[in-house]
């Protein structure tokens, strides 16, 4: 992002797509949120897209109005070390036995799928599901 000449640019786009996902995934030593929209708990507080916008808006004065956020409609697995969860230790690889057809990043559909192998949780710091 500083690596950006955000005046510029800005004067010659209409609009600054986002991703406000990949934040976190099953690449990383430990568990966490794939598109966190606030800090999470753990993990780089930067990381989330709260935190993206109010830079851009703040430190590089990229006008609100050409901001996209962009959203995932897949998910990131992660193979832990022991019992799966929110912020345990991962071994860095997707976990291909539970999603073998999507090479460990489920597409929103093959997750509604499996559903029941999952029990749901609602993050209130980091406002994302788990």
């Amino acid at each position: 992002m500083a690596q950006v000449e955000w005046d510029r640019v800005c004067d010659i786009l209409d609009f600054v797509n986002l991703m406000s996902y990949d934040f976190f995934g099953g690449w990383d030593s430990t568990t966490n949120h794939n598109a966190p929209l606030y800090a999470p708990a753990q993990g780089d507080p930067e990381f989330n897209l709260h935190r993206t916008v109010t830079r851009l808006l703040l430190d590089h004065h990229v006008p609100l109005e050409k901001l996209n956020a962009g959203v995932a409609f897949y998910g990131r697995s992660a193979k832990t070390v022991g019992t799966p969860g929110l912020h345990v230790l991962s071994t860095g690889q997707p976990d291909l036995a539970t999603f073998p057809e999507d090479e460990g990043t489920p597409l929103y559909y093959n997750t509604l799928l499996k559903m029941q192998l999952f029990t749901q949780h609602f993050d209130d710091l980091a406002r994302s599901l788990f």
